[in-house]
């Protein structure tokens, strides 16, 4: 027998039971199919091998009415057809009814970040390269024909490097993206506004990961570990930029004497791409081993001082040679190197650490005397005051990798890296302290506490992460007790960014989805009306929601503008303008089928013209 025989004759059937339950409702028609199924294998009638069709005839039709209901999610992937969207929105905010707007307003706008998107770790891969392969491609022409459907298994090796590596795959997809998006700024700017538009520095779009960086709940991430997944970020970006300056070079007017001047933007990128390769090349094989240790920090000690001067000759090279150019596709592309430079720094993107509070709270526990849970309702008061003591009298301390081998807790080491990243790898780029579980300000103040004490505040978001029921009936009341604390206030104020988390994954495993909806809709609400309160028009607001890729953790079926709109309401976002707040977006992409997205350059580009249009 047939499977599509097979199939067709159990359809017919589960309709009668189907029928049959609705004026009997103790019938279960799936069970009765299963009843009457195991009766024709006892009779021979249905083999094993019928069974083995069967299967995976429901397999392949199950997996191409994924790649269909993908690809309704995602809607347009035509390259063409997205530039011409996004070149319609421009055009859209620069007309008025009278007349052009004015250029300041919208360099404000094409100059700010807009929206982030976030790249978060947890293997969630449920399917082979090879199918998802099948579902990018499916996605991308809307073919229909499945004969050649990939059926198996999820790739083995499904670890941490394997997922270091998807990740990266899509960063580098989505900036590749966020490339095109700045190409048709510039020309849609130098279209209206002629005399200024080479003044312009798009950013709009922030791109982050973090994946190798997030150890709440993981074992397999050691210190060492991270170290390596930084630098080796930060050897790919380099790359990236070396082939656009070559690229440039072949294309760029050749009226020009510019040769000079792009073998000095070349040399600038030489001289990191070696720094990083040989640091990457000394990192220790064994994170606790003293004498590797110590090596490494030896090896890398001179790169320090070499970061800086680098970065600045570099950036002088191109000032350089866009002196020189004058035609409008030779600045544009110049711009765009330079554009990428500032979003980008030097890594493939933004770093976010993230820890669990009870981290934070087993570091700082000695220096406080802390003896009960933080929010012990006879003991808060005397926490918050002693960590605000702690913050009183702190110091800077200077700290080398050997430091971070000997520490044992995760807190302390985690913001020793940071200091180190800072130090040896980009000193520019800020970087995200995300603290899961956050429900009350002492975490934060405890957070801020070993920031300053590693000299890294200036360089560091501390963003709680809203997510249990307390955190989030909490959420506002905790900010607005941090703002009253004078150090956090400085911080903020100084930082210029007030960052949280609010997590629909965990919190709908708290709540339940609805409810967390309703209760991160609320947070948000509240903390808009903070802004007026505490005199913060000069700082900005980032949320960042985080979700999975199924509708349980905080996804949305109807595509990526039900899902944005979900996450991020228009009552939201008219409350924020009404306030006069700078407010920015940040969601999720996890795993697998979140990397999905971002599978290909056309992908990554479909899903950033869905994002800017909504």
């Amino acid at each position: 027998m047939t499977s599509h025989t097979l199939l067709s004759e159990m359809a017919r059937e589960l309709e009668s039971y189907r029928e049959l339950a609705t004026n009997t409702p103790l019938v279960n028609p799936f069970q009765q199919l299963s009843y009457s199924l195991l009766d024709r294998v006892k009779k021979g009638e249905v083999t094993s091998d019928d069974i083995q069709g069967l299967i995976g005839e429901l397999t392949q039709n199950a997996f191409s009415s994924r790649a269909d209901r993908a690809k309704k999610y995602l809607q347009e992937t035509d390259v063409d057809a997205n530039k011409a969207s996004l070149r319609t929105l421009l055009q859209g905010f620069i007309k008025t009814d009278n007349g052009p707007r004015p250029f300041v307003e919208f360099k404000d706008k094409v100059e700010r970040d807009l929206v982030g998107i976030v790249i978060t770790a947890h293997p969630t891969f449920g399917f082979s390269a090879e199918q998802y392969d099948y579902l990018a491609g499916r996605i991308a022409s809307g073919v229909k024909d499945a004969t050649d459907l990939p059926i198996g298994r999820p790739d083995g090796g499904l670890d941490l490097e394997f997922e270091f590596a998807a990740a990266n795959k899509a960063l580098g997809n989505l900036q590749d993206a966020i490339f095109m998006l700045y190409d048709i700024v510039l020309d849609v700017a130098a279209e209206n506004y002629p005399d200024d538009w080479t003044e312009l520095m798009p950013r709009m779009v922030t791109q982050a990961s973090w994946v190798g960086f997030d150890v709440d709940g993981r074992d397999d991430i050691n210190w060492l570990t991270t170290i390596r997944f930084r630098y080796q970020m930060a050897l790919m970006q380099i790359k990236r930029y070396k082939v656009m300056v070559l690229e440039m070079g072949v294309t760029f007017d050749e009226k020009l004497d510019i040769s000079p001047d792009i073998d000095a933007i070349v040399v600038s990128l030489n001289d990191f791409e070696v720094l990083y390769h040989e640091s990457i090349e000394s990192i220790a094989a064994d994170p606790d081993d003293v004498e590797q240790t110590r090596a490494f920090a030896g090896a890398v000690a001179e790169t320090k001082d070499a970061i800086e001067p680098t970065l600045d000759a570099l950036k002088a090279a191109i000032a350089a040679l866009m002196a020189k150019i004058t035609t409008p596709a030779d600045i544009r592309k110049l711009r765009i190197l330079e554009a990428g430079l500032s979003n980008f720094g030097l890594g493939l993107s933004h770093i976010h650490f993230r820890l669990n509070s009870v981290h934070l709270h087993n570091a700082i526990r000695p220096m406080v005397a802390m003896t009960k849970e933080p929010d012990d309702s006879s003991s808060r008061r005397r926490y918050i005051t002693a960590v605000t003591k702690v913050l009183d009298d702190i110091t800077a301390q200077t700290i080398g990798y050997e430091n971070i081998m000997h520490e044992k807790t995760t807190a302390k080491r985690l913001f020793m890296m940071v200091a180190q990243m800072l130090k040896y790898i980009d000193p520019v780029t800020p970087i995200r302290f995300l603290i899961a579980e956050s429900e009350t300000p002492f975490t934060v103040l405890a957070a801020l506490s070993y920031a300053k004490l590693f000299g890294v505040d200036e360089k560091v978001d501390i963003s709680p992460l809203f997510e249990t029921d307390i955190a989030l009936a909490r959420g506002a009341e905790i900010i607005e007790e941090l703002l009253e604390n004078p150090h956090y206030f400085a911080y903020v104020k100084k930082r210029k960014r007030l960052t949280i988390q609010a997590g629909y994954s965990d919190a709908g495993r708290y709540l339940g989805q609805v409810a967390a909806g309703l209760a991160i809709e609320r947070l948000r609400m509240k903390l808009i009306r903070l802004w007026g309160k505490f005199d913060l028009d000069d700082v900005e607001l980032v949320i960042f929601d985080t979700g999975g890729e199924s509708h349980g953790r905080g996804t949305h079926p109807e595509g990526f503008n039900g899902r944005l709109n979900y996450m991020h309401s228009p009552e939201s976002r008219h409350l924020a303008a009404k306030n006069n707040v700078n407010y920015k977006q940040e969601f999720s992409l996890q795993g697998g089928d979140g990397y999905l997205w971002l599978h290909s350059k056309q992908l990554a580009f479909a899903t950033l013209t869905r994002v800017l249009e909504n």
